[in-house]
């Protein structure tokens, strides 16, 4: 934003009007809003590079998931099947167990949930170290604690960006900032 006297010189407005509207916040309280969230600028900034290789799942608006190094849609079986479990992953903060996934989608065995696994992996590529943006469920956070294996999707800073999660936090910011 501009200084309130660019918008006072230039605009139909008066300084009561702006202050009520659009109140100008310090530069301190800007950074100190900024360290709240310090990965949230990178991360708008990789979901509107299109040479990002962070995958991005599209839940406002039409449901889709675009990767740089994702495989192509078309080769595999049941793509919107596909794109549906990666946006449902996309959606749980600590992953699915198997079973669970399978019973949210109706499906009568985990070999579903572990074929649209194996596709999601297909479609969101690697991540640049070589490793799966989708691990394994016997790689998940919980299997090594010694909990029960879940299909987690890698998020969090350099993960999988997902369009709810970036808007939330972009409100959460301007609510801060007035």
């Amino acid at each position: 934003p501009e200084a309130d006297e660019v918008y006072l010189a230039t605009a139909a407005t008066t300084a009561e009007d702006l202050a009520a509207i659009a109140p100008s916040v310090p530069a301190q309280i800007r950074e100190e809003i900024a360290a709240l969230d310090p990965t949230l600028d990178q991360d708008v900034a990789d979901w509107f590079d299109e040479n990002c290789p962070r995958p991005k799942v599209h839940l406002l608006g039409p449901v889709s998931v675009s990767a740089l190094n994702g495989g192509d849609p078309s080769a595999i079986d049941n793509a919107g099947g596909t794109v549906s479990f990666i946006a449902y992953l996309a959606c749980q903060d600590h992953g699915v167990t198997g079973e669970r996934a399978a019973a949210a989608f109706g499906w009568k065995t985990q070999k579903t949930v572990q074929n649209r696994a194996t596709n999601a992996r297909f479609l969101l590529g690697t991540r640049p170290d070589g490793s799966d943006w989708l691990p394994d469920a016997s790689m998940s956070s919980g299997a090594r604690r010694g909990s029960t294996p879940t299909y987690e999707l890698l998020k969090g800073a350099g993960g999988i960006l997902t369009s709810p999660d970036l808007f939330v936090r972009l409100k959460l910011r301007a609510q801060a900032r007035g």
